[in-house]
């Protein structure tokens, strides 16, 4: 059932998050510290813009996948796939700070999953 499979993914989320989090972190603080060096837009306006954008890019292309995903699916490798093909798309081509957008990425899909 789907509650069943909400928590299989949730757990799995929260394993990954003590993968991908530096230890003695958190998540959101993680997440600021790769905003702040992908998005180095000084306008505050147009940075929070950007962040935006680039979350609500992440939140749309996981709806989609998530409604299929099993719990023992959402692997380490899953989210480095995810995060390589959300990389590669044309919205998120301009950003040059590659590495720490990617990582930035699979941090947020973790948040999301974690959150559901």
């Amino acid at each position: 059932n789907s509650s069943s499979r909400k928590d299989e993914l949730r757990n799995g989320a929260l394993t990954l998050a003590k993968e991908f989090v530096d230890p003695g972190s958190t998540i959101e603080q993680d997440l600021r510290s790769y905003e702040h060096e992908w998005n180095r837009l000084l306008n505050k306006k147009a940075n929070e813009d950007l962040t935006e954008d680039v979350n609500s890019y992440i939140r749309d292309y996981m709806r989609k996948i998530i409604r299929t995903m099993q719990g023992s699916s959402f692997s380490k490798t899953r989210i480095n796939n995810i995060a390589k093909t959300l990389i590669r798309s044309p919205g998120l081509q301009k950003i040059t700070e590659k590495d720490a957008l990617e990582m930035y990425i699979k941090l947020y899909i973790i948040k999301i999953v974690k959150n559901m």
